[in-house]
């Protein structure tokens, strides 16, 4: 109880506005941990498996939904978490990021930003470097909207991946969901990932065409109530793939 007690003021102290970052985390010793995981992956490691990696759409969506000050941001707010991740390109890439959201609330803006940074972006970067090495690399992105104002939330792809519904009673990111479509689209994406771990390969009868994820086509496949193949695009990355 005296630890939980601990670790949870130590997370109030250390919160920082629109950051979900665990108060406690891998620490780089030199002999375990030596690097981040991209740059340990430099062209003299050899790999010898094959990689199927993705996200959710709106990663943050859970975090920000019940963080009130979040919910509370101003333009201000935005204005000042864009410039201090992109310095003078802020209004560039604000606007980037503006022009793809029907509603531009602060919470769906910052939640763009931060999807992208703490998750999308490198997800995307470790697939390529598989590929970069001879390896098979296939990307998924989720969309499915959850019902209950969550939209494709942090975690929300496991129950259809494990189709074990039964034991997700009471989740809020599921309350109300259509049970014929969750069916649905758990049976495509459970085949996909069981062909995957028997032959590595995530391709089955049920689904379009899924490519391997590479530096020129940067083929992700989308899971939601539409699933099809997409190219990948990140607005903060920019300069990195244009």
């Amino acid at each position: 109880v005296q630890l939980l007690a601990a670790q949870q003021s130590l997370g109030i102290a250390e919160h920082r506005l629109a950051q979900t970052k665990p108060p406690f985390w891998l620490v780089r010793d030199g002999e375990f941990i030596a690097s981040e995981l991209l740059d340990s992956l430099d062209a003299g490691r050899s790999l010898h498996v094959d990689l199927l990696i993705g996200t959710t759409r709106e990663e943050m969506a859970a975090f920000y939904h019940f963080d009130v000050k979040i919910q509370g941001a101003d333009n201000r707010i935005v204005d000042d978490l864009f410039h201090a991740e992109f310095g003078d390109r802020a209004t560039h890439y604000l606007n980037s990021y503006r022009q793809r959201r029907a509603r531009q609330t602060p919470a769906a803006l910052l939640g763009d930003l931060y999807t992208d940074k703490v998750f999308r972006r490198d997800s995307l970067l470790l697939a390529e470097r598989f590929n970069q090495k001879g390896l098979a690399s296939y990307a998924y992105e989720f969309d499915w909207q959850s019902p209950n104002k969550l939209e494709a939330c942090h975690c929300l792809e496991i129950p259809f991946v494990f189709k074990n519904l039964e034991h997700w009673v009471g989740s809020p990111m599921l309350e109300g969901l259509d049970r014929e479509e969750f069916h649905g689209l758990s049976s495509s994406m459970q085949k996909a990932w069981v062909a995957f771990a028997h032959c590595g390969n995530p391709n089955h009868p049920g689904i379009p065409q899924w490519d391997t994820y590479t530096a020129t086509g940067r083929n992700v496949m989308h899971f939601g109530s539409v699933i099809g193949p997409r190219k990948a695009h990140i607005i903060s990355d920019q300069s990195d793939h244009t």
